[in-house]
């Protein structure tokens, strides 16, 4: 006698072990889908941000535009001194000198006063136009808008602000880097270099930022300043007379 196997599918229903399996299964491709357009979401808001500040930096009437360079400077020196810097920090890097140009030096009286009154006007300005960029941009919050203000404003404490000290690390960086030469020629005054890049690093430098710094690679002209300035005794005499000018 021959035994005949059905070819009908089984219709018993599904262990309990199997549909947990499958609502563990299911629940970990909605948590992982939403992890990734929350990663999509904000990178993109934050390139949204960096491209309407481009292209207002793109208007620099300079040739080369340079607060377009300096930007881009910003956002590369802070992907490489902190890669999990936040958006915040991340949006105040790229507009840190958001429209500097429009404001000239030459507007205000020459000597300290004059110049820290320059520096005080050109922050209000970045703040507000970092106000007017998110606010266009969508997507971010209030706390988070008047964050980045804060920061590109100078409205801070260093000694307790970690994401202003990470900004201003790359702005120093970002000097050292690419600025520091072409300054050096142009002010021809070894003595006023010495004391600018001394001023920096005291007053401006969390000690993470001083050990990326030392880790440049910098023409021998420059690095003989930077080392004159960093003499123990120079450097100490500035550490116990700090003040606000810098």
């Amino acid at each position: 006698m021959s035994t005949q196997v059905s070819s009908k599918p089984s219709t018993a229903a599904p262990s309990a072990a199997a549909l947990s399996s499958l609502l563990v299964f299911t629940a970990g491709c909605v948590a992982g889908g939403n992890l990734l357009w929350s990663i999509y979401r904000r990178q993109t808001r934050v390139e949204r941000v960096y491209k309407m500040i481009d292209e207002i930096n793109a208007t620099d009437p300079r040739t080369p535009p340079q607060e377009l360079d300096y930007g881009r400077w910003m956002t590369k020196t802070l992907s490489r001194y902190d890669p999990n810097a936040s958006d915040i920090v991340k949006m105040a890097c790229r507009g840190q000198h958001v429209a500097r140009w429009r404001i000239p030096r030459a507007d205000f009286p020459d000597g300290k006063a004059g110049y820290l009154k320059w520096r005080k006007t050109l922050y209000a300005m970045h703040a507000n136009i970092m106000r007017e960029i998110l606010e266009k941009a969508g997507s971010f919050s209030n706390d988070e808008i008047e964050r980045v203000a804060q920061l590109v404003g100078k409205q801070w404490d260093l000694a307790t602000d970690l994401e202003a000290s990470s900004v201003e690390d790359v702005a120093a960086l970002v000097f050292l880097e690419y600025n520091f030469p072409t300054f050096t020629e142009k002010l021809n005054e070894v003595d006023k270099m010495v004391d600018i890049i001394r001023k920096t690093w005291t007053k401006k430098m969390s000690p993470r930022g001083r050990e990326a710094a030392l880790q440049l690679s910098l023409p021998p002209a420059q690095a003989e300043i930077v080392k004159r300035a960093l003499s123990s005794s120079a450097v100490a005499t500035e550490e116990a007379g700090k003040d606000d000018d810098a």
